[in-house]
């Protein structure tokens, strides 16, 4: 099954709304490659096939791209909820590049666990830019190191951490 649900920043769009929404954004030239990243994996999501094309980072081996079942990611996200507790109508922070499976991982469990997807532009402190705080984020070392020293990574109720050896 695939979930052609979203919320975003507190709004919700349901099957040819969220791919409407994503066209618009894709196609428009004034959008930043990392925002447009997240809206082309999006239409990959929604889309026919039951695979998606995932990249690592390498940074814990050598970089590598590979086509996955989208099965096997709600499967994950489905373990991940579970796991963290994780509500619908929470709130999940997306502050990783969606080049790679970490983020696109983000979007996945926003589509599972009903989250209400918020969405940042990558970078070595992504918690300083919040609005207002989250119940859920994933994050690289550098960004957790950051979070720590500013005093902002208590923004988050529960920080994932990956993305190094």
């Amino acid at each position: 099954m695939i979930y052609t649900t979203l919320t975003l920043n507190g709004r919700t769009y349901v099957g040819p709304a969220l791919r409407s929404l994503c066209v618009s954004i894709v196609e428009d030239p004034r959008t930043e490659s990392w925002e447009r990243e997240i809206y082309s994996f999006i239409l990959d999501w929604v889309g026919p096939s039951d695979t998606i094309s995932v990249s690592t980072s390498g940074s814990t081996g050598q970089p590598r791209v590979f086509q996955t079942a989208k099965e096997r990611m709600v499967q994950s996200a489905l373990v991940s909820g579970k796991t963290f507790d994780l509500k619908p109508g929470e709130t999940a922070l997306l502050c990783l590049p969606v080049v790679y499976i970490a983020g696109k991982m983000m979007i996945v469990r926003a589509f599972v666990c009903g989250l209400n997807l918020v969405y940042i532009k990558p970078q070595s402190n992504p918690l300083d830019k919040l609005c207002s705080d989250a119940d859920f984020a994933a994050v690289v070392p550098l960004q957790l190191e950051r979070a720590i020293e500013s005093g902002t990574v208590g923004r988050v109720r529960t920080l994932i951490v990956g993305g190094a050896p």
